[in-house]
């Protein structure tokens, strides 16, 4: 249902992924985590789809325990994310489900 949402709102033009026209992809689903990837120019009405999901289905989500990462862009923006989202700011390298994460710049 999260899923159809969001393909949903890029089909419409709201939020937009990462990746190109031929491989955009907006989120990753690990059991009960989701791994949201946008452009930060899209935040409120991402946070809309998030909240008509929530809504929808009566189930919670741990914003306070959620983490925004920015790959590449401006770091006052992930602050913005960090307020809107009520979550922490987070860094890498960082370590997910026991998996190391780093970002690299392309060479």
């Amino acid at each position: 249902m999260f899923s159809r949402i969001l393909n949903k709102g890029k089909n419409l033009g709201l939020i937009e992924g990462l990746g190109n026209v031929e491989f955009n992809f907006i989120k990753l689903q690990f059991a009960s985590d989701s791994l949201l990837f946008y452009v930060n120019n899209n935040v409120i009405n991402l946070k809309l789809l998030i909240y008509l999901f929530k809504n929808m289905n009566g189930l919670r989500i741990n914003f306070h325990k959620s983490v925004a990462l920015r790959i590449n862009g401006i770091a006052h923006q992930n602050l913005e994310v960090v307020c809107m989202f009520n979550c922490k700011e987070g860094s890498f390298p960082l370590t997910y489900q026991g998996l190391s994460l780093r970002a690299k710049s392309p060479s």
